[in-house]
């Protein structure tokens, strides 16, 4: 018994130090890339328009392949209790949904319904396949996430600057896919948000390469940053040092003030969590005060930061009458609450009458009511649970921090069935996993 038991654990161990090879790694990498940048991207539909022509036949290929990814990879995936608690509740609101499809719209294949939602989850159900897979290799998916948001800010810093400067040219565009209903300025890059504050800045621009809006960009290159970030902590070289800073760079010029939010309350969980690896007694008291003194600085930056944000719609770019601009999106979660008066299972229909983004929370209700929104929020609390237990012992304290800014500001006008939510969800509970392991992550 004992010989078999230990069989058992060198097959285990031996299997999971096999890794997928380098091609076998960035065709992964890039599939997932093609469905978690589905939404709120438009690079996707754009690349699928451009090649094929038909986004139907592009979208269907892409989730086929999505598909034969998943079934290859359950061969070899052993999830966690993180991951399977996640995968549970995904399943959950799936059948969820499936009900309401049932039971309120008759199973109908076209007009209104949730098969969007549907599709979603199952998309989230099969990121953690995939990530969970033994042979995935995780720390190549954070260089290749970098890589992505560092080329995506090099053609966004070149286009907003070409534009400043004259040297790139704009044009009015209708992307294809599910931007079309709007008018995006398009240049050499992405699209430019151009909008005039009516400010002494007048027309100010915004950069969101091929989002569908400046704050969707800043919250795709938020994990990115932190990534890059650590990865500059721990080899200081000048090739991660242009990394990070490019990816910035374009983070600034988003000018999201959600996202600017969100970095200063992630450092604030940073310089709270950041440990030393070394022993010596001296070394920790330094770190602990100069942890303590950054603390301090942030939160001063926090504040000047707020005062200037709440200053007087279009006094300047960033001025959004932050005090106001909250008691308006309290006012949004409760008309979008008010759908669980007369259904609390929602009412996918209410946003036809209701226009204004409520945040996470309150588009959950309308999508999913009361169930969901529950659902969500058991979801969500046992993972940052389980991060903030893995960071009290984690060297990479600066990457779980990057989750905190990324809910920061997705929590403030994000929506359920975003793909890159879902996939964010998927890899920090595979980051936690590989964490307690002791494996590398970047």
């Amino acid at each position: 018994m004992e010989m078999t038991s230990n069989l058992n654990l060198n097959s285990a161990f031996a299997l999971d130090s096999i890794r997928d090879s380098r091609g076998v790694s960035l065709y992964k990498n890039i599939s997932l890339a093609m469905v978690f940048m589905s939404s709120p991207s438009l690079l996707v539909d754009k690349v699928v328009f451009v090649t094929l022509h038909n986004l139907s036949l592009g979208n269907g290929l892409i989730f086929l392949n999505l598909l034969w990814l998943t079934g290859v990879a359950m061969k070899t995936t052993s999830l966690n209790r993180l991951q399977k608690t996640i995968f549970t509740y995904f399943l959950l609101i799936i059948f969820y949904f499936l009900a309401i499809w049932i039971v309120q719209y008759g199973f109908n294949l076209t007009g209104a319904g949730p098969r969007g939602m549907i599709r979603v989850f199952f998309h989230g159900l099969c990121f953690l396949t995939i990530l969970g897979d033994s042979r995935f290799d995780l720390q190549r998916f954070s260089r290749f996430m970098v890589q992505l948001a560092f080329i995506l800010a090099i053609l966004s810093i070149i286009l907003y600057y070409g534009c400043q400067f004259g040297m790139v040219s704009l044009k009015a565009v209708h992307p294809p896919g599910h931007g079309s209903a709007q008018v995006y300025m398009e240049g050499f890059g992405g699209y430019l948000n151009t909008f005039n504050y009516g400010s002494r800045f007048g027309f100010q621009h915004r950069s969101q390469s091929y989002f569908s809006e400046p704050t969707n960009f800043a919250q795709f290159l938020m994990v990115p940053l932190f990534l890059a970030g650590e990865k500059f902590r721990t080899q200081k070289t000048g090739k991660n040092f242009l990394i990070v800073g490019m990816i910035s760079w374009a983070f600034f010029l988003t000018y999201s003030v959600a996202n600017f939010f969100g970095v200063f309350v992630a450092l604030l969980v940073y310089f709270m969590f950041r440990k030393t690896e070394s022993q010596a007694f001296s070394r920790k008291a330094r770190l602990v005060v100069f942890n303590i003194i950054m603390l301090v600085i942030t939160s001063y930056g926090l504040y000047v930061f707020y005062e200037g944000t709440n200053a007087k719609r279009a006094s300047s770019v960033i001025a959004k009458g932050t005090v106001e601009d909250i008691l308006d999106r309290v006012e949004r979660v409760e008309t979008a609450a008010s759908v669980l008066k007369y259904s609390m299972f929602g009412d996918l229909s209410f946003r036809d009458e209701f226009n204004d983004n409520p945040g996470l929370l309150g588009n959950t209700i309308i999508d999913g009511g009361v169930v969901v929104c529950g659902l969500l929020i058991i979801l969500l609390t046992q993972l940052y649970l389980a991060i903030l237990r893995t960071s009290k012992g984690s060297h990479h304290v600066l990457v779980y921090a990057g989750s905190v800014a990324y809910f920061v500001a997705f929590f403030w006008d994000g929506q359920l069935h975003e793909n890159y939510f879902l996939f964010f969800i998927a890899l920090f509970a595979a980051y936690v996993r590989a964490d307690r392991s002791n494996r590398r992550i970047i």
